[in-house]
């Protein structure tokens, strides 16, 4: 393997947030609730699904270098790369009509805007009856857009109370009080991502990144302790970000249900990247081998093993979900 990585650190508000392998070993305590089993491997599948959504436009945020570059360099109305991405992955794309954003520039043209903010207030008509909402804000920034060869050199991104999710037809009879939210999310929190040296980088989160997923089983709530993780690239690559490596381990609280448990999380064997993946599936992760496993501290182990772009098979303790 070439030496591309991208390692990540996600502390919580008012804990230190520091680049070492101290902080990354630190393991947190919290007291929890015996599980159920019927819940726990649940949640534990909505803890890997909402967390692989971030990581893989993490790594897809960039312009691939084979694209073609715009002779101009500002962006009235469009959406950053790794902002399509979060959207897409979540299935609330929206147009830029119910959008307050500001004009970006790019002069690297490597996919990052140097500055951008954008506020929805969103609602619009999706398939099925259902109406597509997207509230909070965002903003994007890129670490130094300006200075020459400076492309790729990292970027940092902040969720301000961003919420997205589906408005279900009302029930007939029911009357428009009894819509619901399904696949709701909230997330908040800042991801920073810096370039190290060649082809190297470093990213951390600070804050709070914490996530509430809601559907018809009931509210999840995540909060990322931390999360350290390294990507390697494909010597053979032409582009770093096309096909490489991810491997993390991640730790943080859980609650669903009524329910808490602290759950751990690595990759093993290391996660297969491919950005090909996300092109030709748009929604899915981008992994094609290797597995993700979320254990607890009673021994419930959850195995999510890729078996190409699209088959993920899920075992419990053993047995296939």
């Amino acid at each position: 393997m070439n030496t591309t990585r991208i390692l990540s650190y996600l502390c919580l508000a008012g804990a230190v947030c520091a680049c070492s392998d101290e902080t990354a070993e630190e393991q947190p305590t919290t007291t929890t609730t015996p599980p159920t089993v019927s819940n726990l491997p649940g949640a534990m599948q909505k803890v890997a699904r909402e967390e692989g959504f971030v990581l893989s436009a993490v790594l897809d945020a960039y312009r691939p270098l084979a694209a073609t570059k715009t002779d101009a360099p500002t962006y009235p109305k469009r959406f950053p790369r790794v902002l399509v991405n979060l959207l897409r992955s979540w299935e609330s794309m929206v147009s830029s009509d119910c959008v307050e954003m500001t004009p970006y520039v790019d002069e690297d043209a490597d996919g990052i805007p140097a500055t951008f903010t954008a506020t929805f207030d969103c609602a619009q008509a999706a398939d099925g009856g259902r109406t597509i909402t997207v509230t909070g804000s965002i903003d994007i920034s890129d670490a130094s857009d300006a200075e020459e060869g400076a492309a790729r050199d990292g970027f940092d991104i902040v969720f301000r109370e961003l919420r997205t999710g589906k408005l279900l037809p009302a029930v007939a009879g029911e009357g428009l009080a009894s819509r619901r939210l399904e696949h709701a999310r909230v997330i908040n929190g800042k991801v920073a991502v810096r370039s190290v040296e060649s082809r190297l980088f470093e990213a951390n989160v600070s804050s709070i990144l914490a996530l509430r997923h809601e559907d018809d089983t009931g509210i999840l709530g995540q909060s990322l302790t931390w999360l350290a993780g390294q990507y390697d690239t494909d010597a053979s690559a032409s582009d770093p970000m096309d096909v490489g490596w991810l491997e993390y381990h991640a730790v943080g609280s859980a609650t669903w249900l009524d329910e808490t448990w602290m759950l751990w999380r690595e990759t093993d064997p290391t996660l297969r990247w491919r950005r090909q993946c996300r092109e030709l599936y748009p929604g899915v992760s981008g992994f094609s081998a290797g597995a993700l496993v979320v254990h607890d501290d009673a021994g419930n182990l959850l195995r999510l093993e890729h078996g190409g772009c699209r088959r993920v098979v899920v075992t419990y303790n053993g047995d296939t979900l």
